[in-house]
């Protein structure tokens, strides 16, 4: 072995290195300029969906299975006499203020009563 045969022969890269870096350029690419597909946007609700199912599974096994349930709330006046947009709107101030959490993020699903019932709590709690 000669001082020639030294010089020249640097450790060669990692073939799966440069093709990930061949991926990685492509995606960044494709990121910047492609177009979205039909097949694109199926594949993007089919994963949200997904994800929004596994989010929720989660939330569910991380609420207690043992929570009280309250029966015979009574719903004061004031609550009484609000519509639903001020109802959602006090209820989105109490769990943004974090003293109150909710299942029904959205809220789509409560009749008004429900949303009555649910400020109705969530103020009584926040008074004590």
């Amino acid at each position: 072995m000669t001082n020639d045969d030294k010089i020249g022969c640097a450790t060669p890269r990692d073939p799966i290195a440069i093709w990930d870096d061949i991926l990685d350029l492509a995606a960044e690419d494709d990121a910047d300029t492609g177009e979205p597909t039909a097949k694109d946007r199926q594949w993007s609700q089919r994963l949200d969906a997904r994800v929004k199912s596994r989010i929720a599974e989660l939330r569910r096994s991380l609420t207690p299975t043992d929570a009280p349930i309250k029966r015979g709330v009574t719903i004061p006046p004031e609550v009484l006499a609000l519509d639903r947009d001020a109802i959602v709107a006090q209820l989105e101030i109490l769990r943004q203020g974090e003293h109150v959490r909710y299942s029904h993020q959205e809220l789509t699903g409560l009749s008004d009563n429900n949303l009555r019932i649910l400020l109705a709590l969530a103020l009584g709690s926040n008074r004590k």
